[in-house]
Protein backbone atom coordinates (compact mmCIF):
# COMPACT_ATOMS: atom_id res chain seq x y z
CA UNK A 1 0.00 0.00 0.00
CA UNK A 2 1.63 3.24 -1.12
CA UNK A 3 -0.56 5.24 1.25
CA UNK A 4 -0.11 2.95 4.24
CA UNK A 5 0.75 5.96 6.40
CA UNK A 6 -2.65 7.56 5.75
CA UNK A 7 -5.51 6.91 8.18
CA UNK A 8 -7.79 3.98 7.45
CA UNK A 9 -11.08 4.00 9.34
CA UNK A 10 -13.68 1.23 9.09
CA UNK A 11 -17.30 2.06 9.94
CA UNK A 12 -19.44 -0.84 11.20
CA UNK A 13 -23.14 -0.18 11.87
CA UNK A 14 -24.53 -2.83 14.22
CA UNK A 15 -28.01 -3.52 15.56
CA UNK A 16 -28.45 -6.53 17.85
CA UNK A 17 -25.43 -8.35 16.42
CA UNK A 18 -24.06 -9.87 19.64
CA UNK A 19 -23.72 -13.29 17.97
CA UNK A 20 -21.66 -12.06 15.02
CA UNK A 21 -19.90 -8.79 15.87
CA UNK A 22 -16.89 -10.50 17.45
CA UNK A 23 -16.03 -12.45 14.27
CA UNK A 24 -16.33 -9.26 12.22
CA UNK A 25 -14.04 -7.24 14.47
CA UNK A 26 -11.52 -10.06 14.77
CA UNK A 27 -11.27 -10.23 10.98
CA UNK A 28 -10.67 -6.48 10.87
CA UNK A 29 -8.08 -6.51 13.64
CA UNK A 30 -6.16 -9.32 11.91
CA UNK A 31 -5.74 -7.62 8.52
CA UNK A 32 -2.54 -8.29 6.57
CA UNK A 33 -0.70 -6.71 3.67
CA UNK A 34 -0.48 -8.27 0.21
CA UNK A 35 2.53 -10.34 1.31
CA UNK A 36 0.61 -11.76 4.25
CA UNK A 37 2.40 -9.69 6.89
CA UNK A 38 0.13 -8.44 9.70
CA UNK A 39 -0.58 -4.72 9.51
CA UNK A 40 1.06 -2.79 12.36
CA UNK A 41 -0.98 -2.05 15.46
CA UNK A 42 -3.06 1.08 15.00
CA UNK A 43 -2.91 0.96 11.18
CA UNK A 44 -6.70 0.65 11.16
CA UNK A 45 -9.21 2.45 13.35
CA UNK A 46 -12.66 0.92 13.84
CA UNK A 47 -15.90 2.75 14.56
CA UNK A 48 -18.81 0.60 15.72
CA UNK A 49 -22.17 2.34 15.81
CA UNK A 50 -24.28 0.16 18.11
CA UNK A 51 -27.68 1.54 17.22
CA UNK A 52 -30.98 0.63 18.86
CA UNK A 53 -29.44 -2.48 20.43
CA UNK A 54 -31.26 -4.60 22.99
CA UNK A 55 -28.39 -7.06 23.43
CA UNK A 56 -24.68 -6.92 24.33
CA UNK A 57 -23.37 -5.80 20.93
CA UNK A 58 -21.65 -2.72 22.36
CA UNK A 59 -20.11 -4.55 25.33
CA UNK A 60 -18.72 -7.31 23.12
CA UNK A 61 -17.26 -4.75 20.72
CA UNK A 62 -15.53 -2.93 23.57
CA UNK A 63 -13.94 -6.18 24.76
CA UNK A 64 -12.51 -6.94 21.31
CA UNK A 65 -9.38 -4.89 21.86
CA UNK A 66 -7.56 -2.83 19.24
CA UNK A 67 -8.33 0.73 18.18
CA UNK A 68 -12.12 0.47 18.38
CA UNK A 69 -14.40 3.40 19.08
CA UNK A 70 -17.84 2.14 20.15
CA UNK A 71 -20.70 4.62 19.96
CA UNK A 72 -24.09 3.66 21.33
CA UNK A 73 -27.02 5.49 19.79
CA UNK A 74 -30.80 5.28 19.68
CA UNK A 75 -31.97 6.39 16.28
CA UNK A 76 -35.52 7.80 16.18
CA UNK A 77 -38.19 5.68 14.46
CA UNK A 78 -37.96 7.71 11.24
CA UNK A 79 -34.20 6.98 11.05
CA UNK A 80 -33.99 3.53 12.61
CA UNK A 81 -32.94 1.85 9.36
CA UNK A 82 -29.84 0.42 7.70
CA UNK A 83 -29.14 3.47 5.53
CA UNK A 84 -29.28 5.99 8.36
CA UNK A 85 -27.15 3.78 10.60
CA UNK A 86 -24.47 3.36 7.92
CA UNK A 87 -24.45 7.08 7.21
CA UNK A 88 -24.05 7.89 10.90
CA UNK A 89 -21.20 5.36 11.21
CA UNK A 90 -19.40 6.67 8.11
CA UNK A 91 -19.82 10.28 9.24
CA UNK A 92 -18.17 9.32 12.54
CA UNK A 93 -15.35 7.66 10.62
CA UNK A 94 -14.88 10.77 8.48
CA UNK A 95 -14.54 12.88 11.63
CA UNK A 96 -11.47 10.83 12.60
CA UNK A 97 -9.61 11.90 9.43
CA UNK A 98 -8.42 15.52 9.56
CA UNK A 99 -9.57 17.87 6.81
CA UNK A 100 -7.06 18.03 3.97
CA UNK A 101 -5.31 14.80 4.91
CA UNK A 102 -5.36 11.66 2.77
CA UNK A 103 -7.35 8.84 4.30
CA UNK A 104 -9.73 6.01 3.49
CA UNK A 105 -13.20 5.45 4.92
CA UNK A 106 -14.33 1.82 4.65
CA UNK A 107 -17.55 0.18 5.70
CA UNK A 108 -18.75 -3.36 6.23
CA UNK A 109 -21.59 -5.06 8.08
CA UNK A 110 -21.51 -6.50 11.58
CA UNK A 111 -22.54 -9.93 10.23
CA UNK A 112 -19.67 -9.96 7.71
CA UNK A 113 -16.00 -10.96 7.79
CA UNK A 114 -13.57 -9.14 5.49
CA UNK A 115 -10.89 -11.39 4.08
CA UNK A 116 -7.39 -10.94 5.55
CA UNK A 117 -6.10 -8.73 2.70
CA UNK A 118 -9.28 -6.64 2.37
CA UNK A 119 -7.79 -3.32 3.46
CA UNK A 120 -4.66 -3.90 1.37
CA UNK A 121 -6.76 -4.65 -1.72
CA UNK A 122 -8.86 -1.52 -1.21
CA UNK A 123 -5.75 0.63 -0.94
CA UNK A 124 -4.27 -1.04 -4.03
CA UNK A 125 -7.31 0.05 -6.03
CA UNK A 126 -6.99 3.59 -4.68
CA UNK A 127 -3.26 3.65 -5.47
CA UNK A 128 -4.19 2.66 -9.05
CA UNK A 129 -6.40 5.72 -9.53
CA UNK A 130 -9.77 5.03 -7.91
CA UNK A 131 -11.24 7.32 -5.26
CA UNK A 132 -13.92 4.83 -4.27
CA UNK A 133 -14.06 1.03 -4.29
CA UNK A 134 -17.08 -1.26 -4.46
CA UNK A 135 -15.76 -4.69 -3.51
CA UNK A 136 -17.22 -8.15 -3.96
CA UNK A 137 -19.33 -10.09 -1.46
CA UNK A 138 -19.51 -13.86 -0.97
CA UNK A 139 -21.83 -15.78 1.31
CA UNK A 140 -20.23 -17.22 4.43
CA UNK A 141 -18.89 -20.64 3.36
CA UNK A 142 -20.32 -22.22 6.53
CA UNK A 143 -23.81 -21.00 5.61
CA UNK A 144 -23.78 -21.03 1.81
CA UNK A 145 -24.72 -24.71 1.58
CA UNK A 146 -27.98 -23.91 3.34
CA UNK A 147 -29.18 -21.80 0.41
CA UNK A 148 -30.97 -23.65 -2.38
CA UNK A 149 -30.91 -21.05 -5.13
CA UNK A 150 -32.92 -21.99 -8.21
CA UNK A 151 -31.42 -22.37 -11.68
CA UNK A 152 -32.90 -19.00 -12.63
CA UNK A 153 -31.03 -17.29 -9.82
CA UNK A 154 -27.78 -19.00 -10.79
CA UNK A 155 -28.23 -17.89 -14.41
CA UNK A 156 -28.85 -14.36 -13.15
CA UNK A 157 -25.49 -14.44 -11.37
CA UNK A 158 -23.73 -15.66 -14.51
CA UNK A 159 -25.42 -13.02 -16.63
CA UNK A 160 -24.38 -10.23 -14.27
CA UNK A 161 -20.74 -11.15 -14.97
CA UNK A 162 -21.41 -11.10 -18.73
CA UNK A 163 -23.09 -7.71 -18.45
CA UNK A 164 -20.06 -6.38 -16.59
CA UNK A 165 -17.85 -7.62 -19.42
CA UNK A 166 -20.09 -6.06 -22.06
CA UNK A 167 -19.98 -2.69 -20.34
CA UNK A 168 -16.24 -2.89 -19.70
CA UNK A 169 -15.55 -3.39 -23.42
CA UNK A 170 -18.10 -0.84 -24.67
CA UNK A 171 -17.12 1.83 -22.15
CA UNK A 172 -13.63 1.08 -20.78
CA UNK A 173 -12.47 3.17 -17.82
CA UNK A 174 -8.79 3.30 -16.84
CA UNK A 175 -9.59 3.18 -13.12
CA UNK A 176 -12.08 0.30 -13.50
CA UNK A 177 -10.55 -2.21 -15.95
CA UNK A 178 -11.96 -5.61 -16.74
CA UNK A 179 -12.38 -7.94 -14.90
CA UNK A 180 -14.81 -6.11 -12.66
CA UNK A 181 -18.46 -6.34 -11.59
CA UNK A 182 -21.64 -4.24 -11.57
CA UNK A 183 -22.65 -4.34 -7.90
CA UNK A 184 -22.40 -2.10 -4.85
CA UNK A 185 -22.79 -3.68 -1.41
CA UNK A 186 -22.73 -1.88 1.92
CA UNK A 187 -20.76 -4.82 3.32
CA UNK A 188 -17.82 -3.89 1.08
CA UNK A 189 -17.38 -0.21 0.27
CA UNK A 190 -14.53 2.26 0.60
CA UNK A 191 -14.07 5.91 -0.35
CA UNK A 192 -11.35 8.47 0.19
CA UNK A 193 -12.15 11.02 2.86
CA UNK A 194 -11.88 13.87 0.37
CA UNK A 195 -14.35 12.24 -2.05
CA UNK A 196 -16.76 11.43 0.79
CA UNK A 197 -16.85 15.07 1.84
CA UNK A 198 -16.98 16.32 -1.76
CA UNK A 199 -20.23 14.47 -2.51
CA UNK A 200 -21.89 15.24 0.82
CA UNK A 201 -21.50 11.82 2.39
CA UNK A 202 -23.75 8.80 2.17
CA UNK A 203 -27.29 9.55 0.93
CA UNK A 204 -29.87 9.52 3.75
CA UNK A 205 -32.19 6.79 2.49
CA UNK A 206 -33.50 3.71 4.33
CA UNK A 207 -32.48 0.99 1.85
CA UNK A 208 -30.11 0.56 -1.10
CA UNK A 209 -27.97 3.35 0.31
CA UNK A 210 -24.93 1.52 -1.08
CA UNK A 211 -26.11 1.70 -4.69
CA UNK A 212 -27.34 5.26 -4.26
CA UNK A 213 -23.94 6.23 -2.87
CA UNK A 214 -22.04 4.79 -5.84
CA UNK A 215 -24.40 6.57 -8.24
CA UNK A 216 -23.87 9.79 -6.32
CA UNK A 217 -20.10 9.35 -6.56
CA UNK A 218 -20.31 8.81 -10.31
CA UNK A 219 -22.48 11.92 -10.75
CA UNK A 220 -19.66 13.89 -9.13
CA UNK A 221 -17.06 12.31 -11.47
CA UNK A 222 -15.48 10.31 -8.65
CA UNK A 223 -13.65 7.32 -10.19
CA UNK A 224 -15.16 4.12 -8.76
CA UNK A 225 -13.45 0.74 -8.98
CA UNK A 226 -15.77 -2.31 -8.92
CA UNK A 227 -13.09 -4.58 -7.51
CA UNK A 228 -13.25 -8.39 -7.57
CA UNK A 229 -10.09 -8.78 -5.47
CA UNK A 230 -11.32 -7.02 -2.32
CA UNK A 231 -13.74 -9.58 -0.90
CA UNK A 232 -15.94 -9.98 2.17
CA UNK A 233 -17.83 -12.99 3.52
CA UNK A 234 -21.32 -12.06 4.63
CA UNK A 235 -24.13 -13.89 6.37
CA UNK A 236 -26.52 -15.99 4.32
CA UNK A 237 -29.29 -15.70 6.88
CA UNK A 238 -32.84 -15.20 5.65
CA UNK A 239 -34.03 -13.10 8.57
CA UNK A 240 -32.00 -9.92 8.93
CA UNK A 241 -32.11 -6.65 10.81
CA UNK A 242 -33.22 -4.50 7.85
CA UNK A 243 -36.53 -5.15 6.13
CA UNK A 244 -35.86 -5.34 2.40
CA UNK A 245 -32.12 -5.87 2.85
CA UNK A 246 -29.86 -8.73 1.78
CA UNK A 247 -31.53 -11.26 4.07
CA UNK A 248 -34.89 -10.48 2.47
CA UNK A 249 -33.31 -10.94 -0.96
CA UNK A 250 -31.92 -14.34 0.06
CA UNK A 251 -35.32 -15.37 1.39
CA UNK A 252 -37.04 -14.25 -1.82
CA UNK A 253 -34.57 -16.00 -4.13
CA UNK A 254 -33.91 -19.25 -2.27
CA UNK A 255 -35.75 -21.95 -4.16
CA UNK A 256 -37.84 -19.31 -5.95
CA UNK A 257 -38.03 -18.95 -9.74
CA UNK A 258 -40.74 -16.29 -9.90
CA UNK A 259 -38.96 -13.44 -8.12
CA UNK A 260 -38.03 -10.55 -10.41
CA UNK A 261 -34.41 -10.22 -11.47
CA UNK A 262 -32.30 -7.39 -10.12
CA UNK A 263 -33.18 -4.00 -11.62
CA UNK A 264 -29.54 -3.34 -12.57
CA UNK A 265 -29.66 -6.18 -15.13
CA UNK A 266 -30.83 -5.39 -18.65
CA UNK A 267 -30.80 -7.06 -22.09
CA UNK A 268 -27.34 -7.32 -23.61
CA UNK A 269 -28.20 -5.12 -26.60
CA UNK A 270 -29.41 -2.30 -24.34
CA UNK A 271 -26.47 -2.67 -21.97
CA UNK A 272 -24.04 -2.38 -24.90
CA UNK A 273 -25.87 0.59 -26.42
CA UNK A 274 -26.08 2.44 -23.11
CA UNK A 275 -22.37 1.90 -22.40
CA UNK A 276 -21.33 2.89 -25.94
CA UNK A 277 -23.30 6.13 -25.71
CA UNK A 278 -21.85 6.84 -22.29
CA UNK A 279 -18.37 6.50 -23.78
CA UNK A 280 -19.19 8.89 -26.66
CA UNK A 281 -20.79 11.44 -24.37
CA UNK A 282 -17.90 11.27 -21.91
CA UNK A 283 -15.50 12.09 -24.71
CA UNK A 284 -17.65 15.07 -25.63
CA UNK A 285 -17.95 16.12 -22.00
CA UNK A 286 -14.18 15.95 -21.52
CA UNK A 287 -13.55 17.79 -24.81
CA UNK A 288 -13.80 21.46 -25.66
CA UNK A 289 -16.95 21.46 -27.82
CA UNK A 290 -20.55 20.42 -27.12
CA UNK A 291 -22.20 17.62 -29.09
CA UNK A 292 -25.66 18.91 -30.11
CA UNK A 293 -26.08 16.24 -32.77
CA UNK A 294 -25.66 13.50 -30.16
CA UNK A 295 -28.09 15.25 -27.86
CA UNK A 296 -30.65 15.40 -30.65
CA UNK A 297 -30.20 11.71 -31.43
CA UNK A 298 -30.77 10.87 -27.76
CA UNK A 299 -33.87 13.06 -27.66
Amino acid sequence: MKAHGAPTVVAVPACNEAERISACLTALLEQRDLEGVPLPAGAIQLVVLANNCRDETAQIARRSGGAIQVVEATLPPCSANAGAARKAAMDLAADLIPQGRAGLICTTDADSRPRPDWIARLWKAVDAGAEAVAGAVDFDPHEADQIAFSDARRREGLYSALQAEIVAHADPEAHNPWPNHIWAWGANLAVTASAYRRVGGLPPQPLAEDRAFVEQLRRHDVPVRHCLDARVWTSARRVGRAEGGLASLVADHAGEDTAACDAVLEPARIAWRRAAWRRRLRRGYCGSAPAPARALRLG
